[in-house]
């Protein structure tokens, strides 16, 4: 198999692959948390629950640092690969020794750009990345969005329904009170603020990609540097930015790829 920007792009994308799985183990071990601490609540403290709950906080600590680290892995071969694609930079036989270059091939090509390696190029792909970067962030902010109104409102329905029968309904109110504490400990808030910058992130790459694309067909002399950073300042929010589940991409694929496609035959004309 050649070695390709591509193929050094699958590489990163199966670390992200990782990334994302232990993510999801870790959230799922704060669940078992979460739910025999309802356990607790509801049936006692059994000696051995402080120490069964102690042990799980440390697993998915350790799950989340563990997925940190393969995304960081995953941050810096894409950095790679892209500067590679863009501007033609390819990694040097060292680091292409210590990158963990898979063995599957990409099933295409990334980037849709048909400009040879230039500032033009790697413009022309900063816009492409940001702007599917920008729809998956808003989309993703948008389900967290309603995943909260939902939450918040059958809270309050069922409290409300509790006081209107003139029960206490300690059970419920405390199931509901807990459901509410499960949204908090997970920051489901503050991870749908973070999808939020991100997305204004990648609106703000956009912009500066294709202003500079258009100033790199006017002056093809302009230095590269104005394209070395925008590029930076991209992946520099991007690493910051939450992982976008593998789900949401399958499913926004198809109809993203269509309005691409759509939004630079519009550009064109």
């Amino acid at each position: 198999m050649n070695l390709t920007p591509d193929v050094l792009r699958a590489t990163a994308t199966a670390s992200f692959l990782t990334a994302k799985q232990l993510y999801a183990s870790a959230v799922s071990v704060k669940v078992g948390t979460f739910v025999f601490g309802i356990i607790t609540a509801f049936f006692g403290v059994q000696w051995w629950l402080p120490i069964l709950l102690l042990f799980l906080s440390f697993c998915a600590d350790g799950l989340l640092m563990a997925s940190d680290t393969r995304k960081g892995k995953g941050e810096d071969l894409l950095r790679r690969a892209e500067f590679w694609d863009g501007f033609g930079w390819a990694p040097s036989d060292r680091e292409l020794r210590q990158a963990p270059l898979g063995h599957k091939s990409p099933d295409s090509l990334y980037f849709a750009s048909g400009t040879i390696p230039s500032p033009t190029r790697a413009m022309e792909n900063l816009e492409e990345q940001a702007w599917w970067s920008r729809e998956l962030y808003q989309r993703m902010a948008s389900g967290l969005d309603a995943a909260l109104a939902v939450a918040v409102g059958v809270a309050l329905l069922v409290l409300l329904l509790i006081g209107q029968g003139g029960s206490t309904g300690d059970q419920s109110v405390k199931l509901t009170i807990a459901g509410l504490n499960l949204l908090l400990s997970f920051s489901v808030l503050r991870l749908r603020l973070s999808y939020r910058r991100a997305a204004d992130m990648a609106r703000t790459a956009e912009q500066t990609a294709d202003t500079l694309k258009k100033r790199y067909a006017e002056d093809p002399a302009l230095s590269d540097m104005h394209a070395v950073r925008a590029y930076h300042a991209y992946q520099l929010g991007r690493a910051a930015a939450p992982l976008i589940p593998d789900t949401v991409y399958r499913i926004s694929r198809t109809d993203l790829n269509t309005r691409w496609d759509r939004h630079q035959v519009n550009a064109t004309k």
